[in-house]
């Protein structure tokens, strides 16, 4: 298990988001010239929540932050699809808490830089 409190202190920015079922996904962003370098995250939640959070953040890793905001939950699924972890349909609900927990780190990795 990852500490949090170290990832909280290497973060350029933390992002969470809270679904409809109470499960949550915090995701922590290192930033480089606009590109996302790492994603760690820690999820409170059921299966479908974390696979959904561990493939967004490959899918997020190196990539440029506005073109990871722009990530949503049909790529997360198209993602999953393709690879050997495949999502359930009765759990494609859960991307959407990782996607929000992206883009609420990214929307306050940007605020900081105004």
């Amino acid at each position: 298990m990852l500490d949090e409190d170290s990832l909280k202190r290497n973060a350029d920015a933390i992002g969470g988001f809270t679904g409809s079922c109470e499960d949550h996904v915090d995701i922590y962003l290192r930033v480089e010239e606009n590109t996302i370098r790492d994603v760690k995250f820690v999820t409170y939640g059921c299966s479908g929540a974390v696979i959904s959070a561990d493939a967004l953040a490959e899918m997020a890793k190196n990539r440029n932050i506005d073109k990871a905001f722009k990530l949503n939950i049909s790529d997360v699924v198209e993602f999953l699809r393709e690879g050997s972890k495949r999502l359930p349909k009765n759990v494609y609900g859960c991307c959407s808490i990782a996607t929000g927990a992206l883009k609420d780190a990214i929307a306050r990795y940007k605020k900081l830089r105004e």
